[in-house]
């Protein structure tokens, strides 16, 4: 390997471990604050909240024109490609401060929730900051170096968490969390620029290149938004703001650690992989190392939370959250092995694929609406759960297919990249799920029984965690050492023998 790689896959770890580190921080934290904030609020509290930002959110996702990451694909931008990112963000920002405010009382009358006006209407405040974020901020991606946004993403989300935390305790209200959020915004809003300083203009001279890329990954956006937020307005209208509320935190807690650590991994290879893009073999390479480390870690710990949902629910949000336990059954093991998309994206960006990944997703959102519609008439909610995790399943059977037609990968090869991960957590499901014994919560624990309980679940996860590397070391044994994570591991721990 030459020097020059050595140095590219250094610092593409290094980053990625950067951006590791700070999506677990802020997962923890996150987690930890939806375990407060249930003590403190009740599920119809957070399915009203749930109603008013599901439109906020929609737009944040729909509308995300990554005319940021086209800056990264730059070789040298300049300061009229920034003023036309900062002003295109700006106007993006405008265009959803006034949809929300638009459908706010429109928003209360389809759910019937005269609240959900006012609370739509302080989601709008973020959004439209959002737009006036620093532009020149990306070059730290750019250039592999990001200890700057680990720090700002931690500091912003610990203060909103905190901001939140305080006003429940003080007030029982929901609004607790609607001034987390703005408190959140402000704050990340105002370090963009203190730390790396960029006076900004207005100017749209470069727009044509920078949409050009953006336009079909912005369709794209906007499709799966469209399809991921139909389930919760299903469930918000046909079944009310307690079951939105248990079906948010359950999906919450099924999704939010392996799609953080999935975000994480996007994030850091498309810079990677745009550096490899006219390298073909290295970029393949760098492809399939990137799918087993992303399945090693993902789909366990997905596997390890379907298996132990119930206790986990129950021991950290009590008996009144006893409804998400099944969203987390049903979703944790279908949303983590879909997290395996990431890499098959950032390999598609980097290579300037965007319109095929539009119709990869045009693909699997008719799919997957069409399952969650029928899922919802004939089994209700949990029909709805049903028709998720398959659709989570398709991604990637579509992402095989694309994969085989652009680079010629054949589906052989990408099972085997993945074949390890799955049966090893399968083997640490059966032991979880049926050689140890179950963990009971019972209604009204003491502090003493809480610590017990808790005490028994982490034995549970620390055999389980046990039973899979030894499972997955003597498979990767057996299949004559494959290259993958194994074998970077191995080295990382035979330093300090």
């Amino acid at each position: 390997m030459s020097q020059k790689s050595k140095s590219l896959s250094s610092k593409t770890t290094t980053t990625i471990s950067l951006l590791a580190l700070m999506r677990i921080v802020v997962t923890i934290f996150s987690v930890l604050s939806i375990f407060v904030l249930a003590k403190l609020l009740t599920p119809e509290d957070f399915g009203l909240v749930a109603m008013a930002s599901i439109l906020a959110v929609a737009l944040q996702q729909a509308l995300q024109i990554p005319v940021n990451q086209v800056l990264i694909l730059i070789d040298e931008p300049r300061r009229e490609d920034f003023n036309t990112a900062f002003t295109l963000n700006v106007i993006r920002g405008l265009i959803m401060f006034l949809l929300l405010v638009g459908s706010a009382y429109p928003m209360s009358i389809f759910y019937g929730e005269s609240e959900v006006t006012y609370l739509a209407l302080a989601f709008s405040i973020p959004l439209l900051l959002s737009g006036f974020e620093n532009p020149t901020l990306i070059m730290l991606e750019k250039e592999l170096q990001v200890k700057k946004i680990v720090f700002m993403n931690i500091f912003a989300q610990l203060v909103g968490i905190l901001t939140s935390i305080y006003l429940a305790w003080l007030t029982q209200s929901y609004w607790a969390m609607v001034w987390g959020n703005i408190a959140n915004q402000v704050v990340r809003l105002v370090m963009t620029y203190s730390l790396r300083p960029y006076l900004p203009g207005f100017s749209l001279s470069t727009w044509r290149s920078m949409m050009s890329f953006s336009v079909w990954l912005t369709f794209s956006k906007v499709l799966l938004t469209l399809t991921e937020k139909l389930d919760q307005i299903l469930i918000g209208k046909l079944f009310g703001s307690a079951s939105l509320g248990h079906f948010n935190i359950g999906n919450e807690i099924a999704r939010r650690p392996t799609l953080e650590f999935a975000g994480v991994l996007n994030r850091g290879l498309f810079p990677a992989f745009s550096q490899l893009k006219h390298e073909r073999q290295r970029l393949l390479s760098a492809y399939n190392y990137s799918i087993g480390y992303c399945a090693a870690f993902a789909i366990p710990l997905g596997m390890g939370l379907t298996i132990l949902a119930e206790p986990f629910v129950l021991l950290f949000l009590g008996q009144q959250w006893s409804d998400a336990i099944i969203v987390v059954q049903v979703l944790a093991a279908a949303v983590a092995f879909s997290t395996i998309d990431g890499p098959t994206r950032a390999i598609l960006m980097a290579k300037g694929k965007t319109k095929l990944i539009f119709r990869r997703d045009v693909f699997f959102a008719l799919t997957k609406t069409l399952l969650v519609i029928l899922g919802v008439i004939y089994f209700g909610i949990l029909g709805i759960l049903i028709g998720i995790a398959i659709g989570r399943i398709i991604v990637i059977l579509i992402n095989w297919f694309v994969m085989n037609e652009v680079f010629e990968v054949s589906f052989a090869h990408q099972i085997r990249l993945v074949i390890r991960p799955v049966l090893s957590s399968f083997i640490m499901a059966c032991v979880l799920g049926f050689a140890l014994n179950s963990i009971e919560v019972s209604e009204a624990l003491g502090f003493n029984q809480w610590l017990f309980t808790l005490a028994e679940l982490l034995i549970h996860v620390i055999i389980g965690a046990l039973v899979y590397v030894f499972s997955h070391f003597t498979l990767w044994i057996i299949m004559r050492k494959p290259y993958g994570p194994e074998e970077k591991l191995l080295k990382v721990v035979s330093k300090y023998k």
